[in-house]
This record gives structure tokens, C-alpha cells and sequence, in this order.
């Protein structure tokens, strides 16, 4: 889900298909609840106009359970956002572990 300015409206819209390519994407705390997590990643990546800002937030190295039924690891990480120009990596603690939030932000070449 995703919120689209209109006007003076704010308009949520549900589907992939339905968002345009944009100039920014915040991609907070989704990846690893997703179905399809590197699918979903490529998908909105193809979203960025060339240029484009993605900035997303994820849970590292932590064990899949109900709430997150994946286990993104930072090397596979690193490889899905390859088409992207790095602007910024950091690793950092979560309130319990140590280096288990990854912050990416990168640009479309």
C-alpha cells in the first residue's frame, strides 16, 4: 500500500501496477514480510525514474518467524540493489541485536 498525493487528497493505492515511476521510494520495514521479497524489491526498483532515489530499511540475519517469513542477508541484499548507485550502507544495532538493521539508500543509474 501506498499513499499518492492528488490534489488535496491523499489517494491509497494497492497495487505494483498501478504506481508510476517516481522520483524517490521509501522502502521502510517491508522486505522481509513480503512473499516475495527480492520479486517486490525488483519491482519497485523498476518504479524509479533514472535517478531515483531508494532509500529502504530492513531487518538482517534475523531467523524467519510468523511476522517475518524471510531472512534477508546483507551479501544477497547487496546483490538485489547491484543496478543501483550506492549512496549509503549502514549496519546497525537493533533495540536487542547487534548489526540486524541494514538503511540503504541508492540512485537509479
Amino acid at each position: 500500500l501506498y499513499w499518492r498525493l492528488k490534489g488535496d487528497n491523499l489517494l491509497p493505492q494497492t497495487s505494483i501496477d498501478t504506481i508510476p515511476q517516481m522520483d524517490a521510494i521509501f522502502f521502510l520495514n517491508c522486505l522481509d514480510h513480503a512473499v516475495d521479497p527480492w520479486k517486490l524489491l525488483s519491482e519497485v526498483i523498476d518504479k524509479l525514474k533514472p535517478g531515483g532515489m531508494l532509500f529502504l530499511y530492513t531487518d538482517v540475519e534475523k531467523p524467519p518467524d510468523k511476522m517475518h517469513p524471510h531472512r534477508i542477508l546483507p551479501a544477497r541484499l547487496e546483490h538485489e540493489i547491484d543496478g543501483l548507485r550506492p549512496k549509503l550502507t549502514v549496519l546497525e544495532d537493533s533495540w536487542k541485536f547487534p548489526n540486524r538493521v541494514a538503511w540503504y539508500v541508492g540512485e537509479r543509474k
